[in-house]
């Protein structure tokens, strides 16, 4: 959701030095705020040992595509040669994922978070930026909090500049796969991509729209956006008999799938808009979900992981 302004305060905020372990029961979940803003682990003591509910990043981590999971602020997806117009003005960024040409996911993600507030069942950071080649300045924020049986996240972004901005966000969670792993969830249509892994079409009738509607089991190869999520999915890992709900509220209606061939992981990831939407939207009319976010205005989202055996 679009929020209105709002008074800002920046008490309490301390650097972002110590990696965060939440506990509540049984979970646990590590955060490393230096590592931009992402999740370690999100893990559950069992009678049959610890369970990893996103997958595990290894000891000492210092590469945020090996971790459990990141934010995507102030969008996500590939823009196309780091290159796309917003209202008159044309706005080049820099590539920040060699050796693609383009740019992806955003700032928060290589940046460090400062921690604003902590507790036993919550951690808030926060990401600053200034602007530069995105001529925006905006901040986002990342409110992390566990029960004894969820991890609820919530991202937002707040355009702190004089003009308006376009916005996005999302979150990127890695989940463990083996061969019996499967995903029942609704959707739309699917992106299809070019040989750039850029949008180039939709359809609504590809097979993994129907897999995932009868909850089937993952297929590899997947790298795509998927139109008009339902914002619910469940995931389930049959050979352990163990399976997990994630959720997203409004504006996180749309749902990025990557499925590596011959790996241990997949990603589901919530977004707001649809990948390639800084090229797709140009004024932010249309339908891809980006968003004019106004000075003073905030775009917010919650994603959730509801666990169950």
């Amino acid at each position: 959701m679009v929020l209105p302004p709002r008074e800002t305060s920046r008490s309490g905020i301390c650097a972002a030095s110590d990696v965060i372990t939440l506990r509540q029961g049984d979970l646990q979940v590590i955060i490393d705020p230096a590592l931009g803003g992402a999740l370690l682990a999100f893990c559950q003591d069992t009678e049959k040992g610890q369970v990893d509910w996103l997958r595990r990043a290894p000891s000492g981590c210092n590469d945020v595509l090996q971790s459990a999971g990141y934010p995507l602020i102030p969008y996500s997806g590939r823009i196309d040669h780091g290159r796309f117009d917003w209202r008159g003005r044309t706005v080049t960024l820099p590539q920040n994922f060699l050796p693609e040409p383009h740019s992806i996911h955003g700032h928060g993600w290589q940046n460090a978070w400062t921690i604003e507030a902590t507790s036993d069942e919550h951690v808030a950071l926060t990401y600053g930026h200034r602007k530069d080649f995105w001529p925006w300045d905006y901040t986002a924020r990342q409110t992390l909090r566990l029960t004894q049986s969820a991890l609820h996240i919530t991202v937002s972004v707040e355009n702190n500049s004089a003009d308006p901005m376009p916005a996005g966000l999302g979150f990127h969670p890695f989940f463990p796969r083996t061969a019996q792993t499967s995903m029942k969830t609704g959707v739309r249509a699917i992106q299809l991509n070019d040989a750039d892994g850029l949008p180039k079409a939709q359809s609504t009738e590809h097979v993994a729209i129907s897999l995932f509607g009868r909850g089937g089991l993952l297929p590899g190869g997947l790298d795509n956006a998927f139109a008009d999520w339902q914002g619910r999915a469940e995931i389930c890992w049959s050979n352990e008999n163990r399976r997990l709900v994630l959720s997203a509220e409004p504006p996180l209606r749309h749902l990025v799938v990557y499925v590596p061939e011959d790996t241990g992981f997949f990603c589901a990831e919530p977004v707001s808009h649809l990948s390639g939407g800084l090229n797709l939207d140009p004024d932010g009319q249309h339908n891809s979900g980006i968003v004019e976010l106004l000075p003073g205005a905030r775009l917010k989202g919650q994603i959730t992981f509801s666990i169950a055996f």
